[in-house]
């Protein structure tokens, strides 16, 4: 019978996450992944000689190597306070400069070798995984949040 209630729970959590995922609050994270997606699909699609298009797939490939992970990563560790513009600009791009560097390193010691095709797709998984933590972890704070102001 516990098991039942507790499955109850838990369906209803998914719920209300469901519901946050899809509410103006997550909006950064639908954002993000269309951003993800640009630079994969621009990079992978858009030759460097196709000089129309490749200044499109120039514009998506610095935001995808200098701004989005450093960003996910941001918002995983600051995912309670919002900071100002300035701040989250320059801690993005400093983070996700250092995350492409590990990044590169652990590759090169990889059978993938320092090639571009394993390092953005590594990248991509690394700014998927870090923003759905980070939206995650957002959502648990604003239920602990608003349940805590619900109980005074």
């Amino acid at each position: 019978m516990s098991i039942n209630i507790l499955k109850g729970k838990n369906e209803v959590e998914a719920e209300k996450l469901r519901k946050y995922v899809f509410s103006k609050r997550a909006l950064w994270y639908w954002v993000t992944l269309f951003l993800l997606l640009a630079g994969l699909i621009a990079y992978l699609t858009i030759p460097r000689t196709c000089f129309p298009l490749a200044y499109i797939r120039n514009f998506f490939g610095l935001i995808f190597v200098l701004w989005l992970p450093g960003y996910t990563l941001f918002r995983v560790f600051f995912y309670k306070n919002k900071e100002s513009l300035v701040e989250t600009i320059t801690m993005s791009i400093g983070l996700s400069i250092a995350i492409t560097y590990i990044i590169g390193l652990a590759l090169n010691y990889s059978p993938w070798q320092l090639q571009s095709i394993p390092i953005a797709l590594s990248l991509f998984a690394f700014s998927l995984f870090s923003s759905t933590a980070a939206l995650i972890l957002e959502f648990r704070f604003q239920k602990r949040k608003i349940g805590n102001i619900s109980r005074v």
